[in-house]
């Protein structure tokens, strides 16, 4: 790879985790101030029937409880790069 190609995919790679970190924080912000930092499967069924009202803060209120419902089985987040040195260009198939 040369190394203008490989600054670029290291620098696609910083700016997709900045991106994903401030959608994280947005949401852990949400999560924090209205629900004191804990949600649990009661209080979504109350969000989702529209007991408890979800005023969206720039996200809305299924993509919140998606990402919250998500979130419960995460148990370790990492982007794993080779370092193998490719000489020439190739298609590489990801599944």
């Amino acid at each position: 790879m040369t190394r203008l190609k490989e600054f670029k995919f290291q620098r696609y790679h910083q700016m997709l985790l900045e991106n994903i970190w401030i959608i994280l924080k947005t949401r852990i912000n949400i999560l924090n101030t209205r629900f004191d930092g804990i949600i649990t499967h009661d209080i979504i069924k109350e969000i989702n029937s529209k007991r408890i009202a979800f005023v969206p803060l720039k996200i809305a209120k299924t993509n919140f409880l998606r990402v919250v419902v998500d979130a419960f089985y995460v148990e370790k987040f990492d982007i794993l790069v080779d370092d193998i040195d490719l000489k020439d260009e190739s298609i590489i198939t990801i599944s």
